[in-house]
Order: structure tokens, then C-alpha cells, then sequence
């Protein structure tokens, strides 16, 4: 059952990625037993009431599960643009009454709905209206899971008509909480939030970190 506060957050996967540096579509790529995408969707799917998943243009999606959100499946409205494209595609589906807004790629397969959870209660206690709340490993921020206001819909647009696709530049336009390690282990000692997999040797650690 979708609580209250659930029904002010909503999601946004982005899938539509050239995958160039793994070699196969990463929203596909099985780990153990399931899709990337499957995995990182059930773990997102019980801290939203809504998810909307960005495509690339005849891209094919494993099959997905069932889960106790709206599931809204997009596609790039402007193909091979990059994650700022893919995010207003993302934005501008979602209806306006949605608060908070996670955002992230499909390769971080150890992703934990606890951390995704912390990320949003951040944002919701925050007394900054407008703030993001992204997380820090160390070397530098990971805007492809963390926690944006609605508002940010604006300054997406904005900055695309200024023909600004660098997201770590864009995001750099609005207010930053910036979550620490230290602070994200209190809700996942693994850290899979940061566990980006890119290269067929960061998938097959990967796969060997989460052997059962």
C-alpha cells in the first residue's frame, strides 16, 4: 500500500544509454537471475508511488515485474542527447503534485531501497526549498542517484535551451546537500548506491560481490 508521503515522490530510471564501455545494453544484462533494470526498479518501486522509465527510441526493456507503483514507460523526446535530455523527458511526464523526484541510470544493480529511502527523507527534512540531495563518494558527486525537487524540471529546460548537456554542470545551477559516504553506510554498508557497473570487468566484480 502506497503511504502518504509516497505519494509525493516519484522516479525517474533512465535506460536509453549507448552502453559503449560494457558492450550490450546494461538495462538487460542479467545478474543473478534477473535484469539490472529489474532489480534497480524493485528497489526503487517501495519509497515512490510513481516511476517513469526513459528509453532510447526502439529500444527493447526486459521483462519487468509487477510493483506496487504507477510504472510509466517514455521515450527520449530528443534521442542521443544524454541524462539531461533523458530527464526532462522523465520530468515532463510526471504530473505536478509529485514533491521529490529520484533520479537514476540502470547499472547499479546493488542498489538498496534503504539508501534510496535516506536520500528522500534528506530532502524532505531539508528547510531549503529547491535543494538537491546527491551523493559523494569521495571523488565526486553522483547526480545519477540522488534526490531532485520538482522545481529542477525548470532548470532543465533552461539549460538545454542554453545547450548545456553536462549534467554535473547543470546541476551545479540549484542548491546541493551533499551526502558523504560515512552518512550513506548508515543505511547500506555496501555502498551499492556508488557501485556504477560500466565495464565487463566492473560487472563480473560486481556479480562476484553480491554472490549469495
Amino acid at each position: 500500500m502506497t503511504s502518504q508521503r509516497h505519494k509525493k515522490r516519484a522516479a525517474i530510471l533512465l535506460c536509453g544509454g549507448k552502453s559503449r564501455r560494457m558492450g550490450q545494453d546494461k538495462a538487460s544484462l542479467m545478474f543473478h537471475g534477473k535484469s539490472m533494470l529489474a532489480l534497480i526498479l524493485e528497489a526503487v518501486a517501495s519509497t515512490v508511488s510513481h516511476i517513469v522509465l526513459v528509453k532510447a527510441h526502439g529500444q527493447l526493456l526486459p521483462k519487468l515485474p509487477a510493483v506496487d507503483a504507477c510504472l510509466e514507460i517514455v521515450e527520449d523526446q530528443t534521442p542521443d542527447c544524454g541524462p539531461v535530455e533523458g530527464m526532462r523527458t522523465g520530468f515532463s511526464s510526471l504530473p505536478e503534485h509529485y514533491q521529490h523526484v529520484f533520479v537514476s541510470g540502470c547499472d547499479t544493480p546493488l542498489l538498496s531501497c534503504k539508501s534510496v529511502e535516506q536520500l528522500f527523507s534528506l530532502a524532505e527534512k531539508s528547510d531549503r526549498t529547491g535543494t538537491l540531495v546527491v551523493p559523494y563518494d569521495g571523488k565526486r558527486l553522483q547526480p545519477l542517484a540522488a534526490v531532485y525537487p520538482r522545481s529542477f524540471s525548470k532548470t532543465l529546460e533552461n539549460q538545454i535551451k542554453l545547450c548545456n548537456l553536462k549534467l554535473m554542470s547543470v546541476i551545479q545551477q540549484a542548491e546541493i546537500v551533499q551526502v558523504e559516504s560515512d552518512e550513506l553506510k548508515m543505511a547500506d554498508p555496501q555502498l551499492g548506491l556508488l557501485l556504477n557497473i560500466n565495464t565487463p570487468q566492473q560487472y563480473q566484480a560486481a556479480l562476484q560481490q553480491a554472490k549469495p
